[in-house]
């Protein structure tokens, strides 16, 4: 998941502003304050001991601000971002909620600026490897609701 998380990283070395939803305990986070030195970030999770973790994680970084927020109803933080992420996040929603949210986080995206999804999928393979991660896969969705 780690790998996922931070395949863009060396990509992402001149964003400024940046959103990141649904982070979670701060893994991503930590790894991006650490690629780039210079971004001013905003993290929304709608769960505060996730943002509790994450600012442990990063040691509560001035240029981190957390806010809890269900981005579904809440406002954003801001807009204008050259850079959103939602790793393993846009798949806790169902359909009807992601017709909102999507174009909610896409509005807050400056003209130019870029988004990185990271998500589950099933990888390429035989019968057998693709019902070992469907399983994977419905135990992960069944944990993270």
């Amino acid at each position: 998941l780690q790998r996922v998380r931070t395949a863009f990283l060396p990509h992402l070395a001149d964003a400024r502003r940046v959103l990141v939803v649904g982070e979670g305990d701060g893994r991503f986070l930590a790894a991006f304050l650490a690629a780039n030195p210079h971004a001013a970030v905003d993290v929304v999770d709608g769960s505060r001991a996730m943002l509790a973790l994450a600012a442990r994680r990063t040691g509560s970084s001035p240029r981190v601000r957390f806010v809890a927020a269900d981005v579904r109803g809440d406002p954003l933080p801001g807009s204008g971002y050259d850079l959103l992420v939602t790793n393993f996040v846009l798949d806790c929603f169902p359909p009807s909620d992601l017709a909102a949210v999507v174009p909610k986080l896409a509005a807050a995206v400056a003209p130019g600026g870029r988004w990185v999804v990271g998500d589950f999928r099933t990888p390429p393979g035989p019968p057998s490897v693709l019902r070992r991660a469907a399983v994977k896969l419905a135990v992960m969705y069944a944990f993270f609701r």
